[in-house]
């Protein structure tokens, strides 16, 4: 507003708040948790922890992956964006997009790769990714001695998906239904975007960075979200990885419960 109207940022807040009257909703989205739930995340976080104090498991060397959505017409980031108005906004919309999945670790990034259009992600679909995203993790040095991470959605769990992680990164995994399937590896629990670096950290820097320009085109949108995944300096990612046992360890210490937001 300040820059359209070209007035200072103090100017436009005060025109917002005091003139009109309008109050600032931060955007947030929580999952429910049921005690089941909480008793998983607490146990997978103490386990992990666990882990990692008996040296069986290095956070540095954890593959952490997720795919997320970049829409052309427009993006909402949930960390920070406000909607300024007298009642508590709804919104809705179905832009033209790409969802891109990545991998991130302290030793680097793999991908993007990318699914254009609105095509939905199924068991094949990722089935394709995960065979150009292993090979290249392979080749960066991120597979032989690391850890694959992936959360618990349907496709990642294709019992084909997870033979395929599970030829690379035998024991080496934490997923969804992989303890399960070879009796070996952790189970991801169930509503957990906050340990996720992916979650609390790769998505939102990404599409701060992609949308600040205003892409115009996908391939330009494209672009712009590769380009700014593989520029992340170690230094920051090793940081990054550093927040995830934090995490963890704050979830232990509220019993399971959300933790989006008290460590950032």
């Amino acid at each position: 507003m300040a820059r359209d109207l070209d007035i200072s940022q103090r100017s436009a807040h005060r025109i917002l708040r005091k003139d009109l009257g309008f109050t600032p909703y931060k955007i947030q989205t929580f999952q429910a948790l049921g005690d089941r739930d909480q008793q998983k995340r607490h146990d997978f976080a103490s386990e992990t922890c666990q882990a990692i104090d008996e040296k069986k498991l290095d956070p540095h060397k954890i593959l952490f992956t997720d795919e997320a959505h970049f829409h052309l017409d427009g993006y909402v980031n949930k960390q920070n964006y406000r909607i300024w108005g007298t009642e508590k906004p709804s919104i809705r919309t179905k832009p033209e997009r790409v969802t891109a999945f990545a991998g991130i670790s302290s030793k680097g990034s793999v991908g993007p790769t990318f699914v254009e259009g609105k095509k939905t992600i199924t068991g094949k679909v990722y089935e394709e990714i995960l065979h150009k995203a292993i090979p290249e993790a392979k080749e960066k040095g991120m597979v032989d001695d690391f850890t694959w991470q992936q959360d618990g959605a349907p496709p990642h769990r294709a019992p084909y998906n997870l033979d395929y992680i599970h030829e690379h990164h035998d024991r080496r995994v934490i997923a969804k239904s992989y303890p399960k399937r070879f009796n070996k590896g952790t189970d991801w629990p169930p509503y957990s975007p906050d340990p996720s670096s992916m979650d609390y950290y790769l998505w939102g820097k990404v599409k701060d960075k992609v949308y600040k320009n205003k892409p115009k085109t996908l391939p330009e949108l494209k672009a712009k979200i590769k380009t700014t995944i593989e520029e992340i300096p170690e230094s920051e990612l090793r940081s990054v990885i550093d927040n995830f046992e934090k995490r963890l360890r704050l979830t232990i210490s509220k019993n399971g419960e959300h933790v989006e937001d008290v460590l950032h």
